[in-house]
C-alpha cells in the first residue's frame, strides 16, 4: 500500500519520521489539487502503475 501523508504540521522531524516508516510522500496543507494529483500520479508512476505519457 502506497502512503501519502497529508498534514498541517510543517515540522521536518515529523515528516522525516513518516517517510522513514514507509510513507512515499508528505504534503503539507494547504495544497492545491494540482499538487495532490501530481503527487498521486508520481507515486503510482514510481511503483509501475502508470506510464509518464499517460499524465494529462
Amino acid at each position: 500500500v502506497d502512503v501519502v501523508m497529508i498534514s498541517a504540521l510543517k515540522e521536518e522531524v515529523v515528516a522525516r519520521a513518516a517517510l522513514d516508516m514507509g510513507a512515499y510522500e508528505w504534503l503539507i496543507k494547504p495544497f492545491s489539487m494540482e499538487q495532490l494529483d501530481r503527487t498521486i500520479f508520481t507515486t503510482f508512476l514510481h511503483h509501475g502503475r502508470f506510464e509518464e505519457s499517460s499524465y494529462p
